[in-house]
């Protein structure tokens, strides 16, 4: 059986690149947003990119790797990653899962993640 399609929507927020993220989080979602928020990177240079993970309800292990991966990337091309709005339960899981979360930078609010680029 397939992943239902979940589409990927970028939004241009000011010079901030805001994308929400929902649904199930899977291998074939975090290729297509990577890829497609590298694309933007390469001819729009926003100041940073905002991932909005309110619409996100759970996240493993997997998820959480391939989201460093893309964080990750997005870094090399000179635009730092703030995850916003991380709903309570997929925080509280992912703590349980003992990772090294040095990389994230992370925002309550989709505003206070604007607020960290000013």
């Amino acid at each position: 059986m397939s992943e239902p399609e979940t589409p990927i929507d970028l939004q241009q927020v000011g010079n901030i690149l805001l994308v929400p993220l929902q649904g199930l989080v899977h291998d074939e979602l975090m290729n297509d947003l990577c890829n497609e928020v590298l694309a933007y990177l390469q001819y729009k240079r926003p100041e940073g990119v905002i991932l909005n993970m309110a619409g996100i309800e759970v996240l493993d292990r997997h998820d959480l790797e391939r989201l460093k991966t893309m964080v990750e990337s997005v870094a090399l091309m000179g635009a730092p990653v703030v995850l916003a709005e991380v709903r309570p339960g997929v925080a509280a899981g992912l703590t349980m899962l003992d990772a090294d979360y040095s990389w994230v930078i992370a925002k309550r609010t989709v505003e206070l993640a604007m607020a960290h680029f000013q």
